[in-house]
């Protein structure tokens, strides 16, 4: 009798740990999501300046041709690198997956790290990528395939999850940077965030853009060519 008590009492035991545990894996969760939605939120001016940045590098692309042999070089070599590598695999759809994936992240990671430079690096990157895709657009106006494909096509389906990520990221690293210059003159320090409480909210901020990277390249590694194709055979 007493032993089954014990054994009854120890199960009741182990089961109000487990529930603790769950009440604060979710609590930490909202807290994480909260960190995320803050941060955002006291970006969301860089933000904006990244998603203008980016617009005109896309028209800078689309309407000069005066870079025409520098981007069609610089073209194949990134997405040539990437074709070979998903041609050469045995599995190419997950190939193409991981290889996306760890390229997106890369260059997030890198936008947000390198903003504590005064900004630069995120400021050359909405450039440099704007003029790609830009560039892009005009290569497929002049082989007389249409524009509205290949943007709800070919750059929509995933470039929902896709851009916002990138656009966060450079508005992060805006933002790194502008408070690490401000931080350099004593008067303006008390009205700017700590690089150290920065960096503690960018961390909450890049596993959630590490999620929305993962959904993104999954799309455009399946749904994306699937569209593209159906548009061609149309």
């Amino acid at each position: 009798m007493q032993t089954t008590i014990g054994h009854g009492n120890a199960e009741l035991v182990s089961q109000m740990q487990l529930r603790r545990r769950e009440v604060y894996d979710l609590d930490k969760i909202r807290m994480l999501w909260r960190m995320v939605l803050e941060e955002i939120n006291r970006s969301k001016f860089y933000i904006l300046a990244a998603v203008i940045l980016f617009a005109y590098g896309i028209y800078s692309g689309y309407s000069s041709d005066g870079l025409d042999a520098m981007l069609m070089q610089t073209t194949e070599q990134v997405f040539g690198q990437i074709r070979d590598q998903i041609e050469r695999s045995d599995t190419p759809t997950l190939t193409a997956v991981m290889v996306i994936f760890l390229n997106n992240v890369r260059a997030v990671l890198v936008m947000m790290v390198l903003g504590i430079f005064l900004g630069l690096f995120p400021v050359l990157s909405m450039l440099f990528n704007g003029v790609l895709i830009g560039f892009t657009l005009r290569l497929q106006e002049a082989a007389d395939l249409s524009l509205m494909d290949l943007i709800f096509r070919g750059l929509l389906p995933h470039g929902i999850l896709e851009l916002p990520a990138i656009f966060i990221a450079a508005g992060y690293g805006l933002r790194l940077g502008i408070t690490a210059l401000r931080r350099l003159f004593p008067s303006q320090r008390a009205q700017v965030q700590t690089l150290g409480e920065i960096a503690m909210s960018g961390l909450a901020l890049f596993g959630f853009l590490v999620i929305l990277l993962l959904f993104a390249s999954i799309i455009e590694s399946t749904i994306t060519p699937w569209l593209l194709n159906s548009a061609l055979e149309a």
